[in-house]
C-alpha cells in the first residue's frame, strides 16, 4: 500500500479546487450570455425587419482570461418578403397614367359617324347669330310682317357661307312691311357685342331716321345701360322692342305645351265685353312684360283669346287683357 506524501495531497486538493472554480466560472458564463441574447418577440409582425442584437450583447468577453468562452450564434435574419409576379411587372404609376390618357384621346376622337354629323365645328358666335336672327324672322312673321320663306329656310353652313363673304354686324338688319298694311314699316337692328350706351343709340337713331318706321326691334349682344334704355324712350317716338341675343336661341312658341293665342279685333272685343258685360279691365290680365305677349308684341288693352288643349285639362278657353 503506497502512501502520498502531504506535498502530493495538498497539489491534489488545489487542482479540484481550481477544477471547481473554472467549472463554476463557465456555467456562470453561459447563463450571463443566454440571458442577454434575447430573440425577437413572437408578437411582432413576420414583415418587420427584425434588427441584430446591439454589439454588447453579441459580444461576450469571458469573465477571466484563464477561460476561453467562444461568442453565441448571430440571429439569422427573416427572408426577403416575396412580391407577386403581378406586382413586378406593372408600370409606374406616371407610365401607367400616361397611358391611360393616351386611351382616352383615342375614344374620344372616335366618334360615330351618326354624332360626327351633329357636331358642330364652325364658330359659337356664327351660330349664336344664326339662331336668333331665324327667331326674329318668325317673330316678325307671327306678328303679320312679310318675310320672305328664303330667310327662315337658311341653313348653317348657309349663314356662314353668306356671313363670311363680307362679315359685319349691320349686315344683319332687316327691314319689311306689314301685310295689311304697308304703311307700316318695322326694321330689325343688332346690337354690338359692347355694352349699350346712349351714343350708339343716337347712332341708330340716326341710321332709322330716314326710314319711316313704325317699329324697331334692337337685338342685344351684351347688357344696355340704364341711361341708354331711357334715352330709347325720349329719342324714338314709336314702340322699341329690345331683346337679348340669348332669349330668341329658342322660338318659345314651338313648345308643345305653349297654348295657342289670337289677338281679338276691335269688333270681336267689344262683342265680348257686351256677352259678358264687363270692362276690359274686369279681365283676367297679362303683363306686358309676358315672354309671349313680347314675342308677339303685344299693346296695352289688346284682348288675347287663349285655347288650352292639353291630355288632363281637356280644351278651353280663356281670354286675357294686355297690362
Amino acid at each position: 500500500m503506497s502512501h502520498s506524501s502531504p506535498s502530493q495531497q495538498s497539489f491534489t486538493t488545489i487542482e479540484s479546487a481550481e477544477s471547481a472554480t473554472a467549472a463554476t466560472s463557465i456555467e456562470t458564463a453561459e447563463s450571463t450570455t443566454a440571458a442577454r441574447d434575447v430573440s425577437p418577440p413572437a408578437a411582432a409582425p413576420a414583415a418587420r425587419d427584425v434588427s441584430p442584437p446591439p454589439a454588447a450583447a453579441r459580444d461576450v468577453s469571458p469573465p477571466s482570461a484563464a477561460h476561453d468562452v467562444s461568442p453565441p450564434a448571430a440571429v439569422s435574419a427573416p427572408p426577403p418578403a416575396v412580391v407577386p409576379a403581378a406586382a413586378r411587372d406593372a408600370p409606374p404609376p406616371a407610365v401607367a397614367l400616361a397611358a391611360e390618357m393616351e386611351v382616352d384621346d383615342v375614344d374620344v376622337h372616335e366618334v360615330p359617324e351618326c354624332i360626327a354629323s351633329m357636331i358642330d365645328r364652325g364658330s359659337v358666335e356664327s351660330h349664336r347669330l344664326f339662331l336668333a336672327r331665324r327667331t326674329a324672322m318668325e317673330m316678325l312673321r307671327d306678328r303679320g310682317y312679310s318675310v320672305p320663306e328664303a330667310e327662315i329656310a337658311r341653313t348653317l353652313p348657309e349663314f356662314r357661307a353668306w356671313w363670311a363673304e363680307k362679315p359685319g354686324i349691320e349686315r344683319l338688319a332687316f327691314t319689311t312691311t306689314l301685310v295689311s298694311d304697308p304703311s307700316k314699316k318695322v326694321q330689325l337692328v343688332f346690337c354690338p357685342p359692347e355694352p349699350v350706351k346712349i351714343a350708339t343709340i343716337r347712332e341708330i337713331y340716326l341710321q332709322t331716321k330716314e326710314e319711316n318706321l313704325s317699329r324697331l326691334v334692337l337685338i342685344l349682344q351684351s347688357k344696355i345701360l340704364s341711361r341708354a334704355r331711357e334715352a330709347i324712350k325720349e329719342i324714338f317716338k314709336f314702340k322699341v322692342d329690345i331683346f337679348q341675343a340669348t332669349d330668341l336661341l329658342v322660338n318659345i312658341t314651338k313648345h308643345v305645351l305653349k297654348p295657342k293665342h289670337e289677338v281679338l279685333s276691335a269688333d270681336q272685343k267689344a262683342k265680348l265685353l257686351k256677352e259678358y258685360n264687363v270692362e276690359d279691365s274686369q279681365l283676367p290680365r297679362m303683363l306686358e312684360t309676358d315672354a309671349v305677349a313680347r314675342y308677339y308684341g303685344f299693346d296695352k288693352g289688346t284682348v288675347v283669346k287663349v285655347t288650352y288643349d292639353g291630355e288632363l285639362t281637356g280644351k278651353r278657353v280663356a281670354y286675357r287683357c294686355v297690362f
